[in-house]
């Protein structure tokens, strides 16, 4: 990973598709969410999954 892409405070500086700014915002806000909130939120399952598999020695 490129250095510049994170800081010492665990910040990532992230592009996104066209529209999907937009849309994670109205989303957040549909859920009482922050953006990074929502992001959290629907990164989790996949984030466990890997998670997962690594801890058990998967590729």
């Amino acid at each position: 990973m490129n250095t510049n892409d994170t800081n010492s405070d665990g910040r990532l500086h992230l592009r996104l598709p066209d529209g999907w700014r937009e849309a994670l915002k109205v989303e957040a806000a549909r859920n009482y969410r922050s953006m990074n909130g929502e992001i959290i939120f629907l990164l989790r399952p996949v984030m466990d999954e890997i998670l997962k598999r690594q801890e058990g020695g998967e590729a």
